[in-house]
This record gives C-alpha cells, sequence and structure tokens, in this order.
C-alpha cells in the first residue's frame, strides 16, 4: 500500500516542486520515498508502506525490463498469478506482489488486469511504446485522480497533490458541491471531483496516455455486465467463498487486525481471523454521546464467544479540531460523522502499531442489508415465517419510507425503477453509496499509514451474490438472511435478533439539538460563497433533516481550510 505520483511535462519537471508533491501525501507511505527520473521530462514517485516482502529490494518505483511501476494496493493472489507465470518462462527477484504487476503486464498486456485478486492504483511506463499504462481496480477501493492540460499530465493518490503544483490554478465546480448537499451527501458517482480541473480515473477502467502527441484513452475492462462468475447457491459455497476470501487478505509480512462494531459483516471478519492468528487485535468505535445508540452489548457478546483484545474509542469532548483534520486527509466533506468516527478507530489503530485492517465494507451492498431491500423479499418467505415476523413487518411499516427519505433524499432514483434485488446492488456498487464509502475507507486508513483490507469485497463474492436467487439471499425472511443463516451456529443468538445496525453510529441529532453549529448560519455562509446557486429552491433550514445540516457545516469547516490554496 502506497502513495503514488507520476508527472510528465513537454518542458524540464521542476524536481523540487514534485518532491513536495509527493511529501504531502507522506502518511499513505512512511517506510520508503522514492523518485525515478525516466528523463527530465517524466518523474514517478512513490511513497510506500511496507506490506508484502518488506525487504528493501520491493521498494518502489520498480523497474523491470522496458518497463517501470508505481503501485498503490495489494494483489492478494500474485503467488498463484507467479507460479503461472514461472511456467511461461518467468522468474522473479522479490516475493512482492509490485513484480507479479509487471511481469504479467509484460505477458498479458491490458488483459493481466482480469487476473487480479486485489485492489489497485498504479502506473506503468513501457519505453517501448512510450505509454503510460493507468489502472484502477474494479470497485473504486483505490483512488487514481489526474491532471492533463496542452502542456501537463499528473497521476495522484490524493487531490491534495494537485494544490502543490505551480502551474495548476484550481477553482470549485459549483454544480458538484451542490449535489453534495441535494443528494445526501453522494459525491462520487462519475469522473468528476469538487475542482474543475481534477478528475478521477473510474473504477473497472484503464488509461493509455501517449507521450509522444500528449492524448489519452480510456477503456472500461469491467463492468457488471460482463461478469461471468456463476451465482452462489449454498451456505457451504458463501462460507468457502468467504474463508478463501479471508485467507488470501492475510497474506502480508505484518501482523492484522480487524474493526469490530458487534454487527455481523465485522463479527465474522474477526471469528474468521481468529482462526489464522489468534493474537487478534480489534477496534472498535463506541456511542457515548446519545445512549439510545449505544449497542455494546453485542460488541462484549462477541468478546464473549470469541475471547482477544479489543481497543475502543469514543467521540472526543474536542471533536472540533478532530473534524477539521479528518477532513484534511478526506479532501473532501463527507456526509455524516460516522466518518469522523471511523477516522478515530483508524487512528487508535495507529497508536498501537497496526498497518494491516480487515474491515467489513461492502456487505450490505451485496448480501442485502439496506431497508430498501425488504422490497425484494420474496412473499413466500414473509408466508412461511409470519409467526416471526411481526418485529420485521412493523419496522418495515414504520422505518423503510423514512429511512429511504434519509438516505436516498433527491439522489436515489424511484423504487420502482428497480425491479429486483440484483438492479438495486449494482446500483449502489457503481453509482451511489459503495464509493463513498470506499473513499472515507481509505482516506481514514492510509492518512494512519494502515492498509485497509476488504474481504466482501472480492470480486467472486461480488458477482457470486449479485447472481444468487433471491431465495437464497433472504433466507429466514432476514436482510442478508444468506450471511446470517451460514454462520447461525457460530454466532451469539441476540445478534439475529436485531432490527437495526448502522455501522459507526454516531450523535447528529443530539449534537445539533445541543447547538454544536448553527444550520442558518452555515447556509447564509454557502449562500454568500457561492451566490449563483438556486439555494432558496431546494434548500430551507426549517426542513432540513439533521445530516444535510451536518453536510452544510462539513461543507464550510471544507471551504475554510481549502481557503489559502485555492483562488
Amino acid at each position: 500500500m502506497c502513495g503514488i505520483g507520476l508527472h510528465a511535462s513537454l518542458y524540464p519537471v521542476n524536481s523540487d516542486e514534485f518532491n513536495v508533491f509527493m511529501q504531502s501525501i507522506l502518511h499513505r507511505g512512511p517506510d520508503h520515498q522514492a523518485q525515478l527520473h525516466i528523463n527530465n521530462k517524466l518523474i514517478l514517485g512513490t511513497n510506500r508502506l511496507a506490506i508484502i516482502d518488506t525487504n528493501p529490494r520491493s521498494n518502489q518505483p520498480f523497474s523491470y525490463k522496458h518497463l517501470c511501476i508505481t503501485f498503490n494496493g495489494a494483489i492478494y493472489n500474485y503467488i498463484e498469478i507467479a507460479n503461472d507465470l514461472k511456467k511461461l518462462g518467468h522468474s522473479f527477484e522479490t516475493e512482492s506482489d509490485t513484480e507479479v504487476i509487471l511481469h504479467a503486464y509484460e505477458e498479458y498486456g491490458p488483459d493481466c488486469l482480469h487476473k487480479f485478486n486485489g485492489m489497485w492504483a498504479f502506473a506503468i511506463h513501457d519505453q517501448k511504446t512510450n505509454t503510460i499504462f493507468a489502472a484502477r481496480d474494479r470497485f473504486s477501493i483505490k483512488p487514481l485522480y489526474f491532471y492533463h492540460d496542452s502542456e501537463h499530465f499528473l497521476l495522484a493518490s490524493e487531490i491534495k497533490q494537485f494544490k502543490f503544483i505551480e502551474h495548476i490554478s484550481l477553482s470549485y465546480n459549483e454544480q458538484h458541491i451542490f449535489q453534495y448537499l441535494k443528494n445526501g451527501g453522494f459525491k462520487n458517482y462519475n469522473n468528476k471531483t469538487i475542482y474543475n480541473e481534477i478528475n478521477q480515473v473510474e473504477g473497472g477502467t484503464y488509461m493509455i496516455f501517449n507521450l509522444d502527441n500528449f492524448s489519452k484513452n480510456f477503456y472500461r475492462y469491467y463492468t457488471f455486465d460482463s461478469m461471468n462468475t456463476k451465482g452462489i447457491n449454498t451456505n457451504v459455497e458463501l462460507k468457502s467463498i468467504l474463508q478463501e476470501s479471508i485467507q488470501i487478505r492475510l497474506r502480508a509480512d505484518v501482523k492484522k487486525a480487524t474493526t469490530l462494531s458487534g454487527g455481523i459483516d465485522s463479527s465474522i471478519l474477526t471469528l474468521e481471523t481468529l482462526r489464522h492468528q489468534q493474537n487478534l487485535r480489534s477496534y472498535s468505535y463506541i456511542e457515548t454521546t446519545d445512549k439510545s445508540l449505544n449497542e455494546e452489548h453485542y460488541l462484549y457478546e462477541i468478546l464473549e464467544k470469541y475471547p482477544h483484545i479489543n481497543h475502543q474509542v469514543t467521540l472526543p469532548d474536542k471533536l472540533e479540531s478532530i473534524i477539521k483534520e479528518c477532513i484534511y486527509y478526506q479532501d473532501e466533506p463527507p456526509a455524516s460523522l460516522s466518518t469522523i468516527a471511523q477516522f478515530l478507530v483508524y487512528k487508535l489503530a495507529h497508536s498501537k502499531g497496526e498497518k494491516v485492517v480487515l474491515s467489513g465494507q461492502g456487505a450490505d451492498e451485496i448480501f442485502g442489508g439496506y431497508p430498501r431491500f425488504f422490497s425484494f423479499i420474496p412473499k413466500i418467505f414473509l408466508i412461511l415465517y409470519i409467526k416471526n415476523s411481526f418485529p420485521l413487518i412493523r419496522y418495515l411499516k414504520s422505518k423503510i419510507r423514512k429511512s429511504e427519505e434519509q438516505l436516498f433524499k433527491n439522489g436515489a432514483s424511484p423504487l420502482e425503477v428497480f425491479h429486483n434485488s440484483k438492479a438495486y446492488s449494482k446500483y449502489l456498487l457503481q453509482s451511489k453509496g459503495l464509493r463513498d464509502l470506499l473513499h472515507y475507507e481509505d482516506r481514514n486508513s492510509m492518512a494512519h499509514s494502515i492498509e485497509s483490507r476488504l474481504p466482501y469485497l472480492d470480486y467472486r463474492m461480488v458477482e457470486g451474490m449479485l447472481n444468487a436467487r433471491s431465495l437464497f439471499k433472504f433466507q429466514l425472511a432476514k436482510l442478508k438472511g444468506a450471511l446470517f443463516n451460514t454462520y447461525k451456529k457460530d454466532l451469539p443468538k441476540t445478534l439475529f435478533k436485531r432490527i437495526k445496525k448502522l455501522a459507526f453510529d454516531t450523535p447528529e441529532k443530539k449534537l445539533l439539538a445541543n447547538g454544536f453549529f448553527s444550520p442558518e448560519e452555515e447556509l447564509q455562509k454557502l449562500q454568500k460563497r457561492f451566490p449563483s446557486l438556486p439555494w432558496n429552491e431546494n434548500l430551507n433550514t426549517k426542513k432540513l433533516n439533521e445530516f444535510t445540516a451536518w453536510q452544510l457545516y462539513f461543507l464550510n469547516v471544507f471551504l475554510d481550510q481549502d481557503l489559502e490554496i485555492v483562488s
């Protein structure tokens, strides 16, 4: 896991400026920093977080024959790919996944991406063709941003890097900012960013940049329509795939930890990781400001059944300074305080010396964990389980509409657009929801020099559950029923009775009621900053829910921090 950078120009690149460009993301790779000057017009840089083959021989940028790479991520099946390449005559000098990428690219070209199981954002310079091959993983787990004008081309892991290049003048994408408030905090639903001049390579896409004519072309190598994995149809099969996904994500030359909330997703990751690492440590956020959101008794039941060291964190009294720190690393305003809570969890993990943490991101999207998925539970289940489903039905009637309004207000398509759970899952995975959550996951973990690994987003699990029948996915007439039924013998019984579970429940409503900030004042600030936007038509502070009110506040914090840098 690393921070990467590349600067190509028609003129000699300023080395001192590129140094600052890379130093701004030192947190992503504190173990080793290096640059490779291909010539005076092309520089590649890497800040390395050493996880696989920590020996200096695997430092980056890494060269092999006519190829050179700067790589951020992890290829979990690199051992299997290397073995296949050895049969084709390849030999390796390291035990790193970085070297495997270069050999795979030499052998297969862009088709190498189909062989990778992992998360990645990398750029390869090919001296023979004088091109840059830049690619991002299937689901946008790792970030890859770019800037391109008639004289310069830059790639980066984080937006903040571009702010230190003198010739780049950044301006706000006002419509993108306004959509953030209208769409419930969603931002990363296309290749745009909060700045007009900076774009991102989208997940499942690679770019070929021609250094001779300074042009670029994009190619989609992965879509959900192209997936060929058969649907998962049995609990035994589901468990087998998940166990293998976790096992290969434990490939690292450092110890591993987990996040643990007391919910089913993180509990499964923790118990499965304990099978491989007995001295496991897990990290949890405990809500204490609003006691109605406190669910730590579920956490303690997991700890009682699977004893191990667990470290916990709560929101601090001086919350404002933590919010500012988190937003600085995020490079954009978050959607809710849950991002801040996650930031604190990784901050705690870093203080304990962790470098790899397994997290449950993605499970709700692929297993059906959000309230709207109730609409896709087969009616036969509601009949078969009618005696035990009254709490579910009451919850459905009282909460589902409210949840939809809260989570998807002005942002999601109407409910009737999604004809089945597969269509809705695809929407969450590629259009709204997960891409923002992955942004938070990456920035919060890497801000503290931690590699976050996400077993539920193994492409075999994603595709297998997308193609699974609804009768399998919603067993027991439950959201995430397949996951519950698969692990019913492994987890405390009380966990299966939970109706509500959101990761990092945070006290937006209570803090707002206690006057943490004034929504009216925050809106007035934004109206002065962007007077041309239709504020009065779309936002009324008397009708705001607490999440949109907080987004007003987060946006102003972001803009205050950015004011001195961006003109």
